[in-house]
């Protein structure tokens, strides 16, 4: 089974999820309120535990400055041979809205690539990115090996 990858090439290196908590938070101001990449991605784990879906691999890298993160994580649904990911990304300096994407397969790059089946970037209210209503995220639940999760 092919696994989602992490590339970080470009002055970002690879960390493990607990080492994301000693990555400082910069101080927030009233049109920007950065939140901690660890806190992220344990809001993404435990959501998907009341789900009953956990996370069998996973990947992060940060940048040399700790602004920017990068993740992967491959899930434990399967289907013909296939495992579900998610990628992510965040940025405390601006440079870039918290982002997820999920899919069989994932690209997460520290190079700003970031491919996978579908796409949700974060603003104020938050979107689907491309021609698609937020609405297809509920169709997730009708793939093969998500269904009534």
């Amino acid at each position: 089974m092919e696994q989602s990858q992490l590339l970080a090439h470009c002055g970002s290196s690879k960390i493990t999820r607990e080492e994301l908590k000693v990555i400082p938070t910069p101080a927030g101001s009233a049109t920007h309120q950065p939140l901690p990449h660890f806190e992220i991605v344990g809001a993404l784990v435990e959501t998907l535990s009341f789900r009953q879906i956990s996370v069998v691999r996973e990947e992060y890298a940060v940048t040399g400055d700790g602004m920017k993160m990068f993740g992967v994580l491959d899930l434990e649904t399967t289907f013909d041979g296939c495992r579900f990911s998610i990628g992510v990304r965040n940025s405390n300096d601006k440079s870039m809205r918290l982002a997820l994407t999920v899919g069989y397969r994932v690209l997460v790059c520290d190079n700003m690539a970031f491919h996978g089946k579908l796409r949700a970037d974060e603003e104020t209210s938050g979107r689907v990115e491309g021609d698609a209503p937020a609405g297809r995220y509920s169709e997730a639940r009708h793939l093969p090996g998500i269904r009534g999760r």
